[in-house]
């Protein structure tokens, strides 16, 4: 995936469908890692379908990612919202949980390829650094953009793809 998206090889399959519908799906591959660490595990929409031109199989790699990420760094006990709304112009995927924050200073560094923050918790933690960055790729191929904040109890990623296709080339289409 890194090489054909450097390369610019990378070509999207565009499909209008219903984002909530995908997004729901990667959320109930996960349900079992909340059972066996007791977390709290959520999916919330407003709307309930949200009609949207987006490539599946890369928005599903997105939400992987994301999650793979907050179900490494939660506790057990825990919890980790997925939270999808709209409004005029774009359609937004927060995933959140109660686990370690990202220190100040690191943030902005978190989607650069190959970039780790040491984990405090445990080993289990260790990462490649590529999830956030490969990430960030997809997002951008979507012509919507991330970003990553601390909460009160651990982290917030949100992401932002436009809805409608004045954005999209007519080759994507």
């Amino acid at each position: 995936s890194f090489r054909k998206i450097d390369a610019g090889g990378e070509k999207m399959h565009y499909i209008r469908q219903d984002i909530v519908t995908c997004l729901r799906d990667v959320f109930l591959n996960y349900q079992p890692w909340d059972d066996k660490r007791r977390i709290s595990y959520r999916f919330e929409t407003e709307p309930e379908v949200i009609e949207m031109d987006f490539d599946r199989s890369k928005m599903t790699k997105v939400l992987h990612n994301l999650l793979s990420n907050a179900f490494k760094f939660t506790p057990t006990g825990g919890k980790i919202d997925i939270r999808v709304t709209h409004d005029e112009k774009n359609a937004t995927i927060s995933v959140s949980d109660n686990g370690e924050k990202i220190p100040d200073e690191k943030i902005d560094k978190i989607f650069e390829r190959f970039y780790q923050v040491a984990s405090t918790a445990n080993d289990r933690n260790v990462g490649t650094g590529i999830g956030l960055d490969l990430t960030r790729s997809l997002v951008e191929l979507h012509h919507g953009t991330i970003s990553a904040h601390n909460l009160e109890q651990g982290c917030e990623f949100i992401v932002s793809i436009p809805l409608g296709n004045a954005h999209l080339k007519p080759e994507e289409m």
